[in-house]
C-alpha cells in the first residue's frame, strides 16, 4: 500500500488558499477527492491499496500558487521477527551537567531492517512548556539504527512531567512518550532499557548507541 499526499514548503504562503484534488484509477473511477486549505504543509489525500496508474487533479481554486509537490509514501510490511512497531522515541536528555539550554537531546531507533527518511518530521514537547522542532532534510534513519536529535539553544525539555510527540512529515503520529522525569543534573539520561523496547529508567548516557545499564 502507498499513501499520496500534497505539500508545500511554506515559502510565500501568506494568503489562504483551497485546492481541488481528485485521484482517478487507470479504469477512470474516481478514488478520492479532497479539498484542501491552508491548514499545515501536508494534506494526505488517500491509500492506494491496489497497483497500476493513477492520475492526480489538482486545481487552485482561491488564493496564491506557491511550489507544490506530490509524495508517494510506500508502507513496508513488518516482517522482522519481533518487530512490531516503527521508529521510537529512545533516550531522552532533559537535564545535563551544567548547563540545559542547547545541550538537551533525545534519540531515535528504528528497529527495522529498512532505512526510514526523517525528512520533515517533527518532534514537539507538550508538557510545561510546548516547543517544535523539524527535521532537516536528508535525514534518515538506518535499519536497526540510532540518531540523535540535538536541540538547538533554548530550553526544549522540561526536568519534570515531560510530555515528547513524533510526527512523519505527513502529520500523523509515530511516537509519544510522557511524564518522564529528570532532576538530577548529571550525565543519566532517561532510556528505554532494554533498548528500543522497555520502559524508561534513568541510567548514564550512550547517545547513539544502544542503551545498556
Amino acid at each position: 500500500p502507498a499513501e499520496l499526499a500534497v505539500e508545500h514548503d511554506g515559502t510565500g504562503v501568506s494568503t489562504p488558499y483551497t485546492f481541488r484534488v481528485d485521484l482517478w484509477n487507470e479504469e477512470g473511477e474516481r478514488v478520492a477527492y479532497r479539498r484542501i486549505s491552508s491548514s499545515g504543509h501536508g494534506h494526505p489525500l488517500g491509500t492506494l491499496a491496489e497497483p497500476g496508474t493513477h492520475q492526480v487533479d489538482l486545481v487552485l481554486e482561491t488564493g496564491i500558487a506557491v511550489e507544490w509537490e506530490f509524495r508517494l509514501r510506500g508502507q513496508l510490511p513488518l516482517t522482522d521477527p519481533g518487530c512490531q512497531q516503527g521508529v521510537v522515541i529512545n533516550e531522552v536528555e532533559a537535564n545535563p551537567p551544567g548547563r540545559d539550554a542547547g545541550n538537551e537531546w533525545l534519540e531515535l531507533h528504528n528497529p527495522a531492517s529498512w532505512q526510514v527518511n526523517l525528512t520533515g518530521w517533527e518532534v514537539t514537547t507538550v508538557g510545561g512548556r510546548e516547543e517544535r522542532l523539524v527535521l532537516p532534510g536528508g535525514t534518515s534513519l538506518a535499519p536497526d539504527g540510532h540518531i540523535v536529535i540535538a536541540f538547538p539553544e533554548g530550553q526544549f525539555l522540561d526536568n519534570k512531567a515531560e510530555e515528547i510527540v513524533l510526527w512523519d512529515a505527513l502529520g500523523n503520529e509515530m511516537a509519544r512518550v510522557s511524564d518522564l522525569s529528570d532532576t538530577a543534573n548529571d550525565a543519566r539520561t532517561n532510556q528505554r532499557l532494554p533498548d528500543g523496547q522497555g520502559t524508561f529508567s534513568l541510567a548514564p548516557a550512550t547517545p547513539g548507541e544502544p542503551n545498556t545499564r
